[in-house]
Formats: C-alpha cells, structure tokens, sequence
C-alpha cells in the first residue's frame, strides 16, 4: 500500500522491518517470502540494495537442508542488476528447476520467465523464444510485470514486433494502474517505438509521470529523450538521456546503463557530435563484450551501422566516472591493501566444466573490478580466482580503508550469488607504490602489503579479516551498521604473533 501511495522508503522499510521480526521469531518461511518481495520491488522500482536482500535469504536458507525457491530467484534478479547475465541464468534455471521439482507453479513460471530474459541477452534468441511462457498463463495483473521485459525483448530480437506490440498494448490497458514500475512501461514502450506508434509511446509516458514517486523516472526520461528525437529535438534529447544515465549508474542498474548510452549516441549524431557518438558505443561495445551481453552489443553495433560511424570492436575507450584517482609519483604511501580469494576452487574445478569456471571467475573478475574502482581503489593483479587492490595509490584520501571495506563485502556478497566463497584480508599501512616497470601494473610493496596477504590465507570462506590498524580505522562504521569484529590473535609466517580482527 505505501509503494502504491509512492511512498517508497517507507514501504521499503516495512518490508525490512517485517522479515526481521518473522526472522528474529522463528517464523523463517515468512521472513523468506517477504525477504524475496522486497527484492523483487527493488529491482522493479529500480531501487538499489538487491544484493543485501538477498544476503538475507542467503542467511535464512543457511541452516535448512532444502534450498528455498525465494533465495534462487532473487539472486537472479540481482545478478540482473548488476549486468552478471551468466550467472543469472544459471540461478533462473536452479529457481525454475526447485519451482517444477516442488509443483510450485507460480514460482516456476516467473523463474522461466527470467532464463528467457538472460537467453535473450547474452544472444540465444531462439532458446528464449521457446523459452518463454504462454502468455495465457497469467492469472493476475501484475503477472504482466514479470512478463513484460522478457516477452518484448525476446519478440523484438526475433523480428516480431507485431507480437511485442499485442503485448505492449496489454501493458497500456492499465498503464495508469501499473506507473509505478516504470520498467513495465518502459519496454512496452520499447514495442511502440518499433512500431513507429509514438502516440501510444506518449501515452505510456504521461501514464508513467502521474504516479507519486520519481522512483524508476529514469525509464521515463529515456522515453521522452527518444520521444525529443523523433520530433527533431535532439539537444533536448541530450538532456534528458543523461539524466537517465546517471540515475541507472547511482542505482547500479547496468544493462539499463548500456542500453541508454546507445540512444545518448544517437542524439550526440544527430546533434553533429560524431565523435563523442563514437566513443559512447565503444564504450557499449566494451562493456557488453565483456559482460557477455551479446544483445545490447549487437544494438550497439547496428545503431553505429545506422548512423554510419566507424566503430573499432576491439578497442575500449570506456572512460568511467568514478574509478581509481591518478597515480602521482613514486613513493611511500599510506594505503589499504586487500587480497581476496575464492575457497574450494580446485574442488570445483573437478565438478565444473573448463567453460564454466572461466565464465564464473571472469565474471568476478569483472565486477570486482567494477566495485573496486568504484570505492576508489585500484586493482593491482588478477591472479587465477585471486584478486589485489590498493587504496589510496595517490596518498591523497584519509577514509581509504572504508571503502575498501565496502569493496570487501560488497565482493563478499557477489560472490556467495555466484556459488562461491572468498576469503579477504585487509591491512592499513605504509607501502611503496608505483610502476616498477614502464607499462607496467601499478603495486604496493612492503609489509603492509604481506600482512594482507597472509591475513587472506587465514579468513575461510566468506570472512574478511582486518589487521588492528584497519580495525581502528573502520571500528565506528562498523558499529553504526550493528556488525561486530572479533579480535584474535595467530602466528603469520614472517610476521610473527599478530593481532587482527575477524568479521563473518
């Protein structure tokens, strides 16, 4: 009822609150499914935070021997926010499988619903066509919510827009009783634009900006950038695309992201911006290529064709907002250095195919990448499933150690979505820093860095240890999030008796 009314944060709030108190009392079937709805109405009302919903879930299905269908399924919507579209197959088709193994039908038809969505994205067309459910196995209204983005955007990549359109016309139908998620009426929308019907586009939009929230208005600005286009307004367009833009970025929405950096191309040309155009789809093609997202590269690809701009697939020009600071001389610095690494990987790869475990530890690679640049953080090697950062290479930020404990449990939950367990070892100190060879990696050397290092082989899967410094550093952050650290002491090679603190 308060999401209705617009009111989001409270809504939100109720939905947490709840699952607490069905947790903290024993009733952990209810706590699971109001657990699973509060994460699907963050990833349709394009609300950040999916990921802790689901380390919920992670933690209320840890001590029962069934795996509950709620965990499986909010996974894969995650896994579709942040762009991991592998790894959200491979959670859909666990969630579709427990779903047909426990005769749970509704469950079943949404998690077949998302395999078709992740088949269609990473360019399977005709396996998410015959994926896809009949459309006459709906029972409710919102059933159109679930459906919409997969059904237009595997009917679309078919070359049926006259399909994509029946649906989209279900969806305007009710638009005014669906405005709240404006993803529904964004790929309806997607249908009419196909069609060239930009009536019923504008009628979508207005329905879209009558609801009482700006939740998800990042839908509804890229509809109207491509509404100022078709009338000749491009510049306005620009405007409007890059609200989009930024808005999906803030709220980790990354397909969403690519997607309106195509249209942002298309105005910057028509604008006679040919080369910011250019290195936008680049850009696109970069990132898609690497995410596996086979069809936003192929969109890419055909709207550089359409505006005949010579597009260099192997080359990235990606220049990302927020990232790792400039790295200045040669020195000593006070840094934070993080070593994270997946457990039982041997034992996987006896049980996983060669393709697989490359896709799965490419993908973490990927995003931890993604999430340590984000926190500021620079990542000094991949080295098989194990990953280094340095915070603060340009000595110029202080709270350095909190974001790259940020980093750590954000790299922690990922990787539990994806089936693995990592464990991360984190120390604060001075180090030297720099390249020691021209081209080469940035690296920090010193103690700092081995305290790290053996502080990472000691944590088991999904602890993150803090040496004491970096526990001083972080101590009241942690506190205002309610997450205790228990100090322990051990003998690390080298470093002798050393005390740290261990987080769970």
């Amino acid at each position: 009822g308060l999401l209705g009314m617009g009111k989001i944060e409270e809504g939100l709030a109720l939905h947490t609150e709840s699952y607490q108190r069905c947790r903290d009392g024993g009733y952990w079937w209810y706590a699971s499914n109001i657990a699973w709805n509060e994460n699907w109405n963050r990833a349709h009302m394009m609300q950040p935070g999916g990921d802790d919903v689901v380390a919920v879930l992670l933690e209320l299905a840890s001590d029962r021997s069934e795996a509950p269908i709620w965990l499986s399924t909010a996974s894969a919507y995650a896994l579709r926010t942040s762009g991991l579209i592998q790894e959200m197959l491979s959670k859909a088709q666990e969630a579709f499988d427990l779903g047909a193994r426990d005769g749970y039908s509704r469950m079943t038809y949404r998690a077949q619903l998302l395999v078709a969505e992740a088949l269609v994205e990473l360019g399977r067309i005709d396996e998410a066509k015959a994926t896809l459910p009949d459309r006459s196995s709906r029972v409710e209204m919102q059933d159109l919510i679930y459906d919409t983005p997969a059904q237009v955007k595997t009917l679309l990549a078919a070359g049926d827009i006259e399909g994509a359109v029946r649906q989209a016309k279900e969806v305007m139908q009710v638009a005014s009783r669906l405005n709240i998620y404006r993803i529904t009426l964004a790929w309806a929308a997607e249908a009419f634009f196909a069609a060239e019907m930009l009536p019923e586009v504008e009628s979508l939009l207005k329905a879209g900006r009558s609801a009482p929230t700006t939740a998800g208005d990042a839908y509804l600005d890229q509809m109207e950038g491509r509404l100022q286009m078709a009338k000749g307004n491009a510049a306005q367009a620009v405007e409007l695309i890059q609200h989009a833009i930024k808005d999906f970025a803030a709220a980790g929405f990354v397909l969403e992201g690519l997607r309106a950096n195509i249209w942002m191309a298309k105005a910057r040309a028509e604008i006679g911006d040919d080369d910011q155009a250019i290195k936008g789809l680049q850009a696109v093609i970069d990132e898609a290529s690497r995410l596996g997202a086979e069809l936003i590269r192929s969109e890419a690809i055909r709207m550089a064709n359409d505006l005949g701009l010579a597009i260099t697939e192997t080359v990235s020009v990606s220049e990302p907002s927020e990232g790792p600071p400039e790295l200045i001389d040669l020195g000593e610095k006070m840094v934070t250095v993080m070593f994270a690494d997946v457990r039982g990987y041997t034992a996987m790869t006896e049980h996983t195919s060669p393709e697989e475990m490359a896709d799965r530890i490419g993908s973490l690679h990927r995003w931890s990448k993604r999430e340590i640049e984000k926190h500021h953080g620079l990542v000094d090697k991949f080295a098989g499933d194990a990953v280094m950062a340095t915070f603060n290479v340009s000595g110029a930020t202080v709270d350095h150690c909190d974001h790259a404990l940020q980093a750590a449990l954000a790299l922690k939950d990922k990787a539990a979505l994806m089936d693995m367990e990592v464990g991360i070892g984190i120390a604060v100190g001075p180090a030297i820093v720099g390249r020691l060879t021209e081209g080469g990696n940035v690296t920090a050397l010193g103690t700092t860095t081995n305290l790290a290092a053996r502080l990472q082989t000691t944590a088991a899967g999904g602890e993150v240890l803090l040496s004491e410094e970096a526990y001083e550093r972080v101590a009241k952050s942690l506190s205002r999030r309610g997450v205790s650290a228990e100090r322990s002491e051990t003998e690390l090679k080298g470093l002798g008796l050393t005390t740290f603190y261990r987080m769970t």
